[in-house]
């Protein structure tokens, strides 16, 4: 069973979201069963929730722990004892696979949903607001810089990094350093500013976050989908910004109505990080 700080920090956040849930879905069961109004058109503006969960059903709970699972599995391997060396890991080969594997994910989730929803007016692609779009995303990004500039002051980096915790950059962004290959830096670009944006940002907000409202509530929601998106790069140091990152990313689906917002604003702080 591995001791290190960042195995238990990515562990604690799946199982903190996998309580969650629970009580949401407990709370859920207990409350009115007539549904809520339906939510608003597309549109920046408060007053109402734009994302809507009707079309979801309780089969859709299990791809949903599928998909967790799949990418809970490094932490699996780890209490086995059989995750790879780290230094092998981030190479040209192994970034094709990924980015297979997430176009597979992605498509598998558009397929699903598509049988019962249009994709277009499932992930609100008709979106009219760019201006609000275009100041969304620098405030969502700008936010999560302050954040985790609030952890560095407070000491939460340094003693994560400390003497025995945990690597003090993510594996992805650690490569960009060290890469000596022309292939595997195109493809690390690739993936941190285009591929991960857009098939996490389908995955966990468009699919997991409107699933997890529909069985155990919105604010339930917000919270399980973004801890399970921050246990998913399998970066303690990551964890908690990702995590803040999330929940802001959760609430611009909802304020807006439209997937656009979430991608782009995760693209930008991707690209800050590389």
């Amino acid at each position: 069973m591995p001791q290190d700080v960042e195995f238990w920090m990515i562990a604690g956040s799946l199982a903190l979201a996998v309580v969650v849930f629970g009580i949401g879905m407990a709370v859920e069961a207990t409350g009115d069963p007539v549904p809520g109004p339906p939510p608003l058109p597309p549109g920046p503006g408060w007053g109402g929730w734009r994302v809507s969960d009707r079309i979801y059903h309780a089969y859709d709970v299990v791809v949903v722990i599928g998909l967790v699972l799949l990418y809970a599995s490094p932490l699996l391997l780890q209490v086995m004892g059989e995750m790879p060396d780290k230094a092998n890991v981030v190479g040209a080969e192994a970034l094709i696979q990924t980015i297979v594997m997430q176009f597979l994910l992605m498509g598998a989730v558009i397929a699903i949903v598509a049988m019962r929803r249009s994709p277009i007016e499932w992930l609100g692609l008709r979106w009219r607001w760019w201006l609000t779009l275009l100041l969304l995303a620098p405030a969502a990004v700008g936010m999560t810089w302050i954040f985790m500039m609030g952890l560095q002051v407070v000491g939460w980096m340094e003693w994560l990094t400390g003497p025995g915790g945990a690597a003090d950059q993510q594996e992805v962004v650690k490569a960009f350093g060290e890469t000596q290959d022309p292939l595997t830096f195109v493809l690390l670009c690739l993936t941190a500013v285009v591929v991960a944006p857009l098939t996490e940002e389908v995955i966990f907000r468009g699919y997991v976050y409107p699933v997890a409202k529909r069985f155990a509530g919105r604010w339930a929601a917000v919270l399980f989908s973004s801890l399970i998106f921050a246990m998913v790069h399998h970066s303690a140091v990551a964890l908690l910004p990702l995590f803040f990152l999330a929940v802001l990313l959760a609430l611009s689906f909802e304020w807006t109505g439209s997937i656009w917002a979430p991608p782009v604003s995760y693209t930008h702080l991707r690209a800050h990080e590389t």
